[in-house]
């Protein structure tokens, strides 16, 4: 059926058998148990065509399989069963204030090298030192990640600065240990050091509110990874700025908590990468958005949208939409498919622009995402794409 419309018999995508049957046939006839038990029937659906449709009915009446032309009015059925995918989604964030150790430090030192100690807060008199927490995670994806303090640890503050040497010293010992880059040329390797007050503006914090009702229409239902022990910090890096885009790959799979896992997504708050308002890992269920970059662009009442888009945007990129416009996973000269004067979502950066090029234009956080339904365009629709991707998602 036409994208949107009503529904269609017969226009399931995946029709490959034993989909749609029970027991291997699209008909079949059973024996009733007794008075009081119960019979098991199971149907097979997809495995990955979400918005295909099936429907069980039933009858006593033995002409229902043999007569075509029998009129079933009071037959039982199951209603309409819709297959849905299921993913996971991580958020995590940049520290606003911090720096990346430029020394390894193990358990129990007291003194940190730092790459800069801009932002950190010595005590003085009856002020206390900046409050600080130290992360670490392995150089490559799906290793441990931990930080301090965590739970149940002692708090952890700036007590002295030596800003000649870069150095900060701890207002306590280590009790873990944290490394630095093995190769002096990737500083983004580095474990970290960030600033803490209790604020939310602690972070560079994704939007990631409008995924779930973008995607609903995909039939995706998109399940948040809920914050327990660990809050999703990354270092403070400044700018990613490698041509080969290595930094902002690295950095992004090595904090992916949940990387390696079935149908997990995660989407990074980080600085900035030049003209960029985000990132997608090729290949990969990662994406940044450069929330500092975002915030350059347009008023402080219109941040959260700007940032919400662009991380919607994004984190499309992560389904490998639009491959064949060749276009980097964007869409060319395509529409909101509800509001034809309004452009796609997944229209490429440049067109986010006015034709100064240096203000993004206003349908861009307003608050409403939606992507293109084109049926004469070379990829139809990221709707489409999103639902009919194999799964599982890795």
């Amino acid at each position: 059926s036409t994208y949107g419309g009503p529904y269609l018999g017969n226009d399931n995508h995946d029709t490959v058998a034993p989909v749609g049957t029970i027991n291997g046939q699209k008909q079949l006839q059973i024996v009733l148990p007794p008075s009081g038990e119960s019979a098991t029937l199971t149907l097979v659906t997809t495995s990955y065509a979400a918005g295909d449709n099936y429907e069980v009915r039933g009858s006593t009446d033995p002409n229902y399989l043999s007569d075509p032309s029998f009129q079933c009015t009071d037959c039982p059925d199951s209603g309409v069963i819709t297959a849905w995918k299921r993913v996971y989604l991580e958020t995590d964030k940049m520290f606003r204030t911090g720096a990346l150790l430029t020394a390894d430090a193990p358990a129990g030192a007291t003194v940190l090298s730092v790459s800069s100690v801009a932002g950190f807060v010595a005590p003085k008199g009856k002020t206390p030192g900046s409050n600080v927490v130290v992360v670490h995670a392995p150089a490559t994806a799906g290793g441990p990640i931990y930080f301090e303090p965590a739970p149940g640890d002692a708090p952890l503050a700036v007590a002295s600065i030596n800003s000649n040497k870069r150095q900060i010293t701890l207002s306590r010992a280590l009790i873990r240990s944290y490394t630095t880059a093995s190769d002096p040329n990737q500083p983004w390797m580095s474990d970290g050091i960030g600033v803490v007050t209790g604020n939310a503006t602690d972070f560079y914090s994704t939007n990631t509110s409008f995924i779930a009702g973008l995607l609903a229409p995909a039939f995706v239902e998109v399940v948040t990874i809920p914050v327990t022990t660990d809050p999703g910090y990354v270092p403070y890096y400044p700018n990613f700025v490698n041509p080969a885009e290595t930094d902002l790959i690295d950095d992004g799979l090595r904090w992916f908590r949940n990387w390696g896992r079935p149908n997990r997504f995660c989407s990074i708050g980080g600085s900035f990468s030049g003209a960029n308002l985000g990132n997608r890992l090729a290949g990969k269920r990662v994406a940044w958005t450069w929330v500092g970059k975002v915030e350059s662009l347009v008023s402080s009442s219109n941040r959260s949208n700007l940032n919400g888009e662009a991380t919607a945007h994004e984190m499309t990129h992560t389904w490998d939409v639009n491959q064949n416009f060749n276009n980097s996973g964007h869409c060319s000269n395509t529409y909101d498919y509800l509001m034809p004067s309004l452009l796609c979502l997944m229209r490429p950066g440049n067109d986010w622009f006015d034709s100064t090029g240096t203000a993004i234009k206003p349908e861009y956080y307003d608050g409403r995402v939606m992507y293109h339904y084109d049926a004469g365009a070379l990829d139809t629709s990221e709707y489409l794409t999103i639902r009919l991707h194999p799964e599982p998602l890795q």
